[in-house]
C-alpha cells in the first residue's frame, strides 16, 4: 500500500464505521435481497460466507463491506463524500453539555 492509498481507506473506514451500523446493514441486507432472486439470494448468501472464511472475519462484518460496497456502487463515491461532510458539519454544531449551573 502507498502513502496515496492511505486516505482512501481511512475515508472508506470511516465511511463503514459512521454508516454501517448493525441495524441499517440489516435493513438495506433485507432490501437488497428482496430484489433478488431465490438462487441469486442463495448465491449472495454463499459470497458472503466464503468471504468471511478466506478472510478470517465473521459473517456479518462481510456482508457489512458487501452491502457497503454495492451502496457505493450504486450511489457513487459523491454519497460516501456527502454523507462525511453532513457528519462532520453536525459534529461542528453540537455544544458541549455543560453540566455545572451557570450564574446569573
Amino acid at each position: 500500500m502507498t502513502d496515496t492509498e492511505t486516505p482512501l481507506v481511512s475515508v472508506w473506514e470511516r465511511f463503514a464505521q459512521l454508516y454501517g451500523t448493525p441495524e441499517r446493514i440489516a435493513k438495506l441486507w433485507q432490501q437488497w435481497l428482496a430484489t433478488q432472486t431465490e438462487i441469486s439470494v442463495a448465491f449472495l448468501e454463499k459470497a458472503v460466507a466464503d468471504q468471511a472464511e478466506a478472510n478470517q472475519i465473521s459473517v456479518d462484518v462481510a456482508k457489512a463491506r458487501l452491502v457497503l460496497e454495492k451502496l457505493v456502487d450504486d450511489r457513487g463515491p459523491k454519497f460516501v463524500e456527502k454523507f462525511l461532510r453532513e457528519h462532520d458539519q453536525a459534529s461542528k454544531t453540537l455544544k458541549p453539555l455543560s453540566l455545572t449551573k451557570k450564574k446569573r
